[in-house]
Order: structure tokens, then C-alpha cells, then sequence
């Protein structure tokens, strides 16, 4: 059976500080998006539970003063939330950074940014912290994230691209990509079959 990205989060093992790896186009983000989804519906049913917040980590550059001025100031701007409660959520441990694109960081910060994670990690003690980022470019990093567990999302496989396009009511691109063998190797990547999906719609 599945295991969602939820199940991975939740395992004791990972206690919620994850690392998510795949190809481009392999469902990262979508990942980290089904999780904000849930620890929101958790959120808003228990108050003791953190709040995640979604950062893109594009933005970042060495920034000398660490993760969490950049975390504060991302609250601001992109949620409109004051610093002054920012950094009162933060030093409470009321929030689950999701910070989505380490491979977006320009290269010549990623070290500097994997050093400032788990310095926050350090300092702050967040519960949870989950940051998604493309496994050739983690790979090639000297400095690695202190997370209990990571994830590496898998190519589709036939049934499962078979099943999207069954439920997505494409049967027919399904009859025309099936014995294609290069189609095939792009469809294996959900981005992919999406727009492979909607191309023949259009």
C-alpha cells in the first residue's frame, strides 16, 4: 500500500524533521503542500499544535544574521504577521517551518544556507521542520541537514500513471502513451503527466 507523506512525517522515526528528495518534477512541493494542509486541519483543532508556515527558500542569501530573521521577515511579508509575534512563535516553538527549494538557493549559498537550517534547529529547538530539495543538487552538498528520516519520491510507475489518467477521464491518452517508450519516461514524473493530461484535453 501508499504511504503518504503525512504516515512518513508522523513515524516516530522521523518526528516530524524530515528531508524530502526527488527529480525535478517528481511532487516535492505537492508533498510539502498535502502536509501544510494537514498540520493546518491540525492546527485549527488544537491550539497547542504549530503552525506551519510555507517559505520558499529562493529568497534566501548568506544572510550573516541566520534563519530566523529571514524566517520573522518571510512571515511578514508573505502573511502580513508583525515581527515582534513572529519571533514570539518562533521562540515558543509554535511553528513548522516548510521550506520548500534548497536547490533554488543559488549555489554558492547553498552550504551556508544547510549550516544556518541546522543552526536554527540548534538554537530555536522547532518540534518539526521539513525542507524539500532535488536530490542530485542535496547530493553534491558537503554539509548535510540534521533530520531524523528523509524521503525520496519515486518515478511513477505504469499502474499509477495508468490509474491518473483512468481517474483524470484520459483512457485515451493512456491507448496512445502505452507503447511509446519515450512518453512513457515522461510521464513518469507527475508534473509531467499533468501536462501531458491537459495538453490533450486542449
Amino acid at each position: 500500500s501508499d504511504i503518504g507523506i503525512v504516515d512518513v512525517f508522523d513515524d516516530e522515526s522521523t518526528a516530524g524533521k524530515l528531508l524530502i528528495l526527488g527529480a525535478p518534477g517528481s511532487g516535492k512541493t505537492t508533498a510539502l503542500l498535502e502536509l501544510a494542509q494537514e498540520l493546518i486541519t491540525r492546527a485549527e483543532a488544537d491550539g497547542a499544535e504549530p503552525m506551519p508556515v510555507l517559505c520558499s527558500l529562493s529568497s534566501w542569501r548568506n544572510d550573516r544574521d541566520g534563519l530566523a530573521p529571514w524566517l520573522v521577515d518571510h512571515l511578514k511579508v508573505k502573511y502580513g504577521v508583525r515581527n515582534d509575534l513572529g519571533n514570539v512563535w518562533l521562540n515558543d516553538r509554535l511553528l513548522v517551518p516548510l521550506l520548500d527549494g534548497l536547490d533554488e538557493v543559488p549555489p554558492e549559498h547553498q552550504e551556508a544556507c544547510v549550516q544556518a537550517i541546522n543552526d536554527f534547529q540548534q538554537e530555536f529547538r522547532p518540534r518539526h521542520i521539513v525542507v524539500c530539495c532535488r536530490f542530485a543538487e542535496y547530493e553534491n552538498l558537503r554539509t548535510k541537514l540534521r533530520s531524523n528520516n528523509a524521503v525520496y519520491l519515486l518515478p511513477l510507475a505504469d499502474d499509477q500513471i495508468r490509474q491518473y489518467l483512468l481517474d483524470a477521464d484520459s483512457p485515451g491518452v493512456w491507448e496512445v502513451i502505452r507503447g511509446d517508450q519515450v512518453t512513457m519516461e515522461l510521464a513518469r514524473s507527475p508534473l509531467m503527466l499533468r501536462m501531458l493530461t491537459i495538453a490533450h484535453e486542449e
